[in-house]
């Protein structure tokens, strides 16, 4: 009998001694957007002795360093494992499933109703921004009148006036549930033209008797712009200077040209 219980106390003195490995790790971030940067700190320990050796793996890759950083490009969820050894040969595994979430950046997109046209040009903006979450910010930078525009009403009605001539870039930035955000720059994409008022010099070939002979000329036309006159007593003609314009009434004659850059078009009127 004595013997038996001999042998009982050498095993429960055995489960005693047997030395324990404790596996864990925090990281500085567990969600977030594309090119997250990660950093992982070990927090095992081993009442043996201590730990000489780490081996991580994290789906993209692996690492022996006691402390990695890991930058997550790709979106999706990633299981993290660690397991260490310590200086008496024990070693030890943990896995955290789901424990890294990578979300996707939301894609800002707009539509505006034109692209072009005379100033004063108004403009409105459909926004077609796309997002894995919802998005709860809009930031359009438009210029014109209304600037800069920064909202989370998604029902609200983006527009803007440009009043001088030029070329106009626009941004959007959207920002989604999780935090993440991106940008689109549309460069010179709303171009606006204008016509710049001019005066008409006419010169008499003949003035004394019936018909008048008149020549007309725009002497500060603008090389890009189309002129088209059109004559009350009936005639038309096209271009910067006009020549041999017969009147054979008495009487008191409106002039009309309208004036075109293919993109905008104006009319000016010039009474008696």
């Amino acid at each position: 009998m004595k013997r038996i219980q001999l042998i009982c106390c050498l095993c429960i003195s055995c489960s005693f001694i047997q030395a324990q490995i404790t596996v864990d790790f925090l990281a500085s971030g567990q969600e977030g957007c594309e090119e997250l940067l990660v950093n992982f700190f070990d927090q095992s320990y081993s009442d043996a002795g201590p730990i000489l050796e780490w081996e991580w793996s994290y789906q993209l890759g692996a690492s022996n360093l006691q402390n990695p950083g890991v930058i997550f490009n790709d979106v999706g969820s990633y299981e993290v494992c660690l397991t260490v050894t310590d200086s008496e040969g024990n070693s030890n595994q943990l896995c955290k499933e789901d424990y890294i979430i990578i979300h996707a950046n939301p894609v800002p997109s707009f539509l505006p109703d034109f692209l072009e046209g005379c100033s004063p040009l108004s403009v409105q903006f459909e926004d077609m921004s796309s997002s894995e979450g919802d998005i709860v910010t809009w930031i359009w930078d438009l210029g014109g009148t209304s600037n800069v525009i920064e909202t989370s009403d998604p029902l609200l009605n983006i527009a803007t006036t440009y009043n001088n001539e030029g070329s106009y870039s626009l941004s959007l930035t959207v920002i989604d549930e999780h935090g993440c955000s991106n940008t689109t720059l549309e460069p010179n994409l709303i171009n606006v033209s204008s016509i710049k008022p001019f005066d008409v010099s006419l010169e008499y070939l003949t003035s004394c008797d019936l018909p008048w002979i008149m020549n007309f000329n725009i002497s500060d036309s603008e090389d890009n712009v189309d002129y088209i006159w059109n004559f009350e007593n009936g005639q038309s003609a096209e271009g910067d200077s006009i020549f041999n314009i017969n009147f054979d009434e008495l009487g008191e004659f409106d002039l009309e040209i309208i004036a075109s850059t293919g993109v905008c078009t104006d009319t000016f009127y010039f009474d008696n």
